[in-house]
C-alpha cells in the first residue's frame, strides 16, 4: 500500500545528563528501587520472590515507583510483600514525576529490575546516568554490565545468581560503591553518545521535511 514511502529511523535518546550518586553505602545494607510500570512483563513479582531468599543479616529496602496497570497483578505482588522477612522493607511510592526522577534515584544504590523483555530500557539508562548500578535480567541490550563494573545482567532461570549479586551489592562499602557508581556513569556515557544521537534526530527531521 505504501510502496513508495521512505522510512527514516533514529535510536532511542535519553535527554537527562549524567550526575553523581549522592547515597551513603554501609556494608550489609542495600537500598534498591524499581522504576517502571507495574505489569507482569516487568517481573516485579519475581524480584519480590527473590528477596525472600536474602539472609537475615542483610537489610534491604526496595522502593517501587510506577503506575499500576493491572490491579490483579499488583494484588499478587502485595501478597508476596506480606510474606517477606523483617529484614526486607518494600514500599510502593506511586508514580515518580519526570522532574524528580534524577534527584530521587541518585539517592539509591541499585536499580533492581529483572524484566522479561526490554528493547531499550529507559529506566536502566536513567539509573546508570544517576550513578546507580543495576541488577537486571539478560533480556535487555545491556548485557556487558559486569565487565564494566556497572552492575549485573543475569539469566532469569538462575535465581541463585540474582540472590548472590544482591548480597554482593549489599556487602559493598562506601569506597567500593563509589567506584561502581562512577563506572555506571562511565559505562552509559560511552554507550550513548548524546550529541551523535541528537544530530541523527536533526538529520531525520530535516530529511522528513525534504521528503
Amino acid at each position: 500500500k505504501f510502496k513508495t514511502a521512505k522510512i527514516f529511523t533514529a535510536p532511542n535518546v535519553n535527554s537527562s545528563p549524567s550526575i553523581s550518586n549522592s547515597s551513603i553505602k554501609v556494608k550489609g545494607h542495600l537500598n534498591l528501587f524499581f522504576l517502571s510500570r507495574v505489569s507482569e512483563v516487568k517481573n516485579l513479582h519475581f524480584a519480590l520472590e527473590l528477596l525472600k531468599s536474602v539472609p537475615q543479616n542483610c537489610n534491604v529496602t526496595y522502593d517501587i515507583y510506577g503506575n499500576i496497570e493491572d490491579i490483579g497483578y499488583w494484588n499478587l505482588c502485595e501478597k508476596i510483600i506480606e510474606e517477606l522477612p523483617k529484614n526486607i522493607t518494600v514500599t510502593y511510592k506511586h508514580e515518580l514525576p519526570f522532574n524528580e526522577v534524577q534527584s530521587t534515584i541518585s539517592k539509591y544504590h541499585f536499580l533492581f529490575l529483572p524484566t522479561l523483555n526490554e528493547n531499550f530500557g529507559h529506566s536502566i539508562v536513567e539509573s546508570l546516568l544517576c550513578g546507580c548500578p543495576v541488577i537486571i535480567s539478560d533480556q535487555t541490550p545491556w548485557n556487558d554490565l559486569e565487565e564494566h563494573n556497572a552492575g549485573y545482567a543475569i539469566a532469569l532461570n538462575n535465581k541463585k545468581i540474582f540472590v548472590d549479586k544482591i548480597l554482593e551489592a549489599a556487602d559493598l562499602n562506601q569506597d567500593d560503591f563509589i567506584k561502581k557508581s562512577r563506572s555506571a556513569n562511565s559505562y552509559i556515557q560511552n554507550k550513548i553518545d548524546l550529541n551523535l544521537i541528537l544530530n541523527q534526530y536533526k538529520t531525520l527531521f530535516n530529511d522528513c521535511i525534504k521528503n
